[in-house]
């Protein structure tokens, strides 16, 4: 077969050139000119959603490389918070994702966060355009739990036991899905309100100051130890000051500083105050 052909031509295998056609490299250089930070599955998602050509990644990667760096192609507009209606945005971001766009590209394309995306997509997914649309965050049945058979319920226990407190009056009432706090805001609503309601005021007398029941009269009637925190750590490790004072005159007696507050510490020290 090679003596049939001349000497001066080259044969060699054909190349995998013409496979790709020219719209796949048309879309990719206007993608580049679009977002320079997509990952090669990425675009051939893109490319098979757009074109209906399925590319390898390793191609679509072949390609990305040798495709110069276009002018930049810009959108109807480019960031989220550009568009007038907030509906249009989320509409970018839900063409852009069924076209094939991660939620890494929509997020730095668009300046949104990809909570948000996630949440938006959700959205579309379980209400279809419906969601597109700003909805109140409004609840649109609040629950009322205070109401006026429940006050009136309430006024009369108040008048059958006057002195009794919010919790008391909870567990008389008997319903679970009030809290004690609403039964609370009842009550002190009724007293406002009802002028038949008896106020019990508990007038207690002051008591008499009384007696330290350790107070020394003389010098070393009684001993304390005290043991406290220190405000810094030794190699990781809070360490503990114990020391033993004169209940009289105050004075420190023995004291140590140790890494816990055991039990054998307070027996050194309280050895040491023996031994002075």
């Amino acid at each position: 077969m090679l003596g049939l052909l001349p000497g001066h031509l080259h044969i060699g295998p054909a190349g995998r050139r013409g496979r790709v056609p020219e719209a796949v490299v048309q879309e990719l250089e206007r993608l580049k000119g679009l977002y320079d930070g997509f990952q090669c599955r990425e675009l051939a998602r893109i490319i098979f959603s757009r074109l209906n050509h399925r590319l390898a990644h390793s191609t679509v990667n072949r390609l990305w490389s040798q495709l110069p760096p276009a002018s930049p192609q810009q959108l109807p507009l480019l960031y989220y918070h550009s568009y007038p209606e907030r509906s249009q945005a989320r509409q970018q971001v839900i063409e852009l994702y069924f076209q094939g766009w991660n939620k890494r590209s929509i997020s730095r394309f668009l300046g949104v966060a990809r909570p948000t995306i996630n949440q938006w997509i959700g959205r579309f997914e379980r209400d279809n355009l419906s969601s597109l649309e700003d909805h109140s965050r409004a609840p649109k049945a609040p629950v009322r739990k205070v109401w006026l058979p429940l006050m009136l319920e309430v006024y009369h226990l108040q008048k059958r036991h006057p002195d009794a407190g919010r919790f008391r009056m909870w567990s008389v009432l008997g319903h679970t899905e009030i809290s004690v706090r609403t039964v609370g805001r009842v009550m002190a609503l009724n007293k406002r309100v009802y002028d038949d309601i008896p106020h019990v005021r508990r007038n207690v007398a002051p008591k008499d100051p009384q007696p330290h029941p350790y107070q020394a009269k003389t010098p070393h009637e009684y001993w304390f130890i005290d043991g406290r925190i220190m405000d810094f750590k030794i190699d990781g490790v809070q360490w503990w000051s114990l020391m033993v004072l004169d209940g009289y005159s105050r004075t420190r007696l023995a004291g140590a500083v140790a890494p816990s507050e055991a039990s054998w510490v307070a027996l050194m020290v309280l050895y040491t105050a023996c031994l002075h």
